[in-house]
């Protein structure tokens, strides 16, 4: 927030200072900055990861098992909520069908 209260400010600190990434009067344009900047830094940090095929062996292993557990946990949540949706759309298109007919 700015001085005045209705002033908006999107700020990022680093070891070398402060930066301005985006100020604006109105809440969208703010929404729409962190959502840019949000996206990056996750687009970011999937090609470190991934230009590092080697990151495994070189970290240390009780820590590399517990990266590849939540990785394996994460990958089986998503596949269950998506099993979950489709089960649940396939029941909501069979409700709606069978009170048209």
């Amino acid at each position: 927030m700015g001085r005045d209260k209705r002033f908006y400010r999107f700020l990022h600190d680093s070891r070398v200072g402060r930066r301005v990434l985006a100020e604006s009067y109105e809440i969208p344009e703010i929404v729409q900055a962190i959502t840019v900047y949000v996206a990056r830094r996750l687009i970011e940090r999937e090609r470190a990861l991934d230009e590092e095929p080697d990151f495994l062996s070189r970290i240390a292993a009780p820590v590399a098992a517990r990266w590849r557990e939540a990785r394996y946990l994460r990958e089986f949540g998503v596949f269950v909520f998506g099993f979950l949706i489709g089960a649940l759309a396939l029941i909501v298109a069979g409700v709606l069908l069978a009170g048209r007919f």
